[in-house]
């Protein structure tokens, strides 16, 4: 048990970051995979409209 210690502070560290950035991250997952898909869907479309996202 004496690596205990070591493994909360770890765990305490991943809660704090996930805690932080989680969020931030899964919305800009969540646009770039929009981005993804309106482009996808208008290849042929140069001008595509930003602003809705």
């Amino acid at each position: 048990m004496r690596f205990a210690p070591h493994v909360i502070e770890i765990a305490s560290f991943l809660s704090s970051w996930l805690s932080k950035f989680g969020e931030l991250l899964t919305l800009t997952f969540i646009k770039i995979k929009s981005l993804t898909f309106i482009n996808a869907m208008n290849i042929t479309n140069v001008n595509v409209n930003y602003d809705v996202l």
